[in-house]
């Protein structure tokens, strides 16, 4: 699935050889009298490839290829929604999905965090917070009951975003800085909105899945993934691919989410081996209120009423002492473990529903 992602089909190429980093004249005078956001484009560093060159040389380069994507993408939105033509606000989709692309293959997913125009403000800075940190201390905020309103990421966003005005002290006060925008942004979340414009559905479908697979919070991106599918699949043909859990004893987050309130559910991509379906253990406890230790191959897992152990590897667990045989076996991908949804509906009283084509599975937890 990856790797179809990174191959640059004929017509992004034909888009990447007619796209300018500058605009022609009555359009920037248009943009200028029209869109204030068009400032910040202007005051931008514009970005240099060399020839062929497919991917950033570091992680700094990086940084300002996936400014560069956010650029083109919000530029494109404004083009789009001015009713230019086609031809004139596509390219520079294009030219998002090729840097994004190009970031995530040699760097991965990580949350971005920036203060626009980077030309003015870039000297205070930015923030990063790789995916795996952002996982384990979401896991932590979502478990506090008395948590802040903002997830980790944006905690330390704000804190960077109040610091950069303050140590821009008159500067930034008095005008002498362009007013400073916050921008914040990941590459597949660029990548995917940028196919969504351009109705690339099954490019997007594959791209929320695999954020799917690594974000903790997938209320929104399990609703994207269901746009996407039911454009690309026909009506009661979708996949099965994930499970949604009803009556979650912990919100996803603290506003509920579109989808939550929906269809009142969280969803959590499944896995399909050997004729039985798996479930991400870790994420899914986060929003049961369950508790996962590990030590070594020894996973060790409580729901409000069980305590049960379970082996990497092991097709068997024990419930509360009792020795019970899974339908599967247990297993680990990184640093995630999966478990037979079976067993996981057992432990947790959950009733499964399943209809053909609907894209997921229900699970009905005890009010």
């Amino acid at each position: 699935m990856m790797r179809k992602w990174f191959m640059v089909v004929l017509s992004s190429l034909l888009c990447l050889l007619g796209y300018s980093q500058d605009l022609p004249h009555e359009l920037k005078e248009e943009l200028r009298r029209s869109n204030p956001y068009f400032e910040v484009w202007e005051n931008r560093i514009p970005l240099r490839l060399e020839p062929n060159q497919r991917y950033p040389r570091s992680f700094e380069e990086a940084k300002h290829w996936l400014r560069e994507a956010s650029n083109c993408f919000v530029l494109a939105d404004i083009l789009r929604e001015m009713k230019k033509p086609y031809e004139v606000w596509a390219p520079f989709y294009h030219r998002a999905i090729f840097l994004t692309r190009g970031v995530y293959a040699k760097f991965g997913e990580f949350l971005y965090g920036w203060i626009q125009p980077y030309a003015y403000w870039g000297r205070y800075g930015d923030v990063v917070m790789p995916i795996d940190e952002f996982f384990e201390e979401y896991t932590q905020w979502i478990s506090d009951p008395e948590r802040p309103a903002a997830d980790p990421f944006n905690q330390l966003y704000n804190a960077f975003f109040t610091a950069a005005r303050i140590a821009a002290g008159e500067e930034g006060v008095l005008g002498k800085f362009p007013v400073p925008r916050p921008a914040t942004t990941s590459p597949l979340s660029t990548l995917f909105w940028s196919l969504r414009r351009l109705k690339e559905w099954r490019q997007a479908m594959e791209v929320a899945e695999e954020m799917l697979s690594l974000y903790p919070s997938t209320e929104e991106i399990f609703e994207w993934w269901i746009e996407c599918a039911t454009k690309v699949y026909r009506k009661g043909e979708l996949p099965t691919k994930f499970l949604l859990v009803q009556n979650p004893k912990i919100p996803q987050t603290s506003s509920g989410g579109m989808l939550a309130m929906k269809m009142k559910g969280v969803g959590f991509l499944l896995r399909f081996k050997n004729g039985h379906h798996y479930v991400p253990i870790s994420r899914l406890s986060l929003f049961l209120g369950w508790k996962v230790e590990r030590e070594g191959k020894e996973i060790f897992l409580k729901t409000q009423d069980r305590e049960v152990k379970l082996r990497v590897g092991g097709r068997t667990a024990y419930v509360n002492g009792f020795k019970v045989r899974l339908s599967g076996f247990v297993w680990e991908e990184g640093k995630e473990v999966w478990l037979p949804l079976q067993f996981v509906a057992m432990i947790g009283k959950g009733k499964l529903k399943w209809e053909k084509g609907k894209g997921f599975i229900q699970m009905v937890l005890p009010e």
